[in-house]
């Protein structure tokens, strides 16, 4: 009996601790220039606002990697498959089929990835607008 009441009460102090925002997460909001001295005193909707807030942010900044990264295999990928077909072949046979293949193939895999990668850029900067409208937000809550 006495080993399930301290179980239950090690349970109940759990929730209060969750609420709580990380030192990893305070250090985050504050780069993003909200202030964060007396935080602790906000209350559970602040520190709602807050994780919304970093939400948006780690996906803007995942978003933002995301697109760069395929925007550049689009660039790299377009360069090689257009040098590809600009490369002259001596014969007309099997050489040329497959020079044409592989710079169709490389073309067609950087137009993709741009297909991919442009639009990712564009919805960072939706999550970036999103998460300046959420600071926004926060500011008129506490004044």
């Amino acid at each position: 009996m006495r080993y399930i009441l301290l179980i239950l009460i090690g349970f109940m102090f759990i929730p209060v601790s969750a609420q709580e925002l990380k030192q990893r997460e305070l250090k985050k909001i504050s780069k993003l220039g909200i202030e964060t001295v007396h935080i602790n005193n906000y209350g559970e909707q602040f520190t709602n606002d807050f994780r919304d807030i970093l939400r948006a942010d780690r996906k803007r900044k995942t978003n933002k990697t995301v697109g760069i990264i395929f925007t550049s295999l689009s660039a790299i990928s377009l360069g090689l498959g257009t040098a590809v077909f600009a490369t002259p072949v001596e014969s007309e046979g099997h050489g040329k089929a497959y020079r044409d293949v592989i710079g169709g193939f490389l073309i067609g895999t950087g137009a993709i990835e741009g297909g991919i990668g442009i639009p990712l850029l564009f919805v960072s900067k939706k999550r970036k607008r999103e998460r300046d409208r959420l600071i926004e937000e926060y500011y008129t809550q506490i004044k």
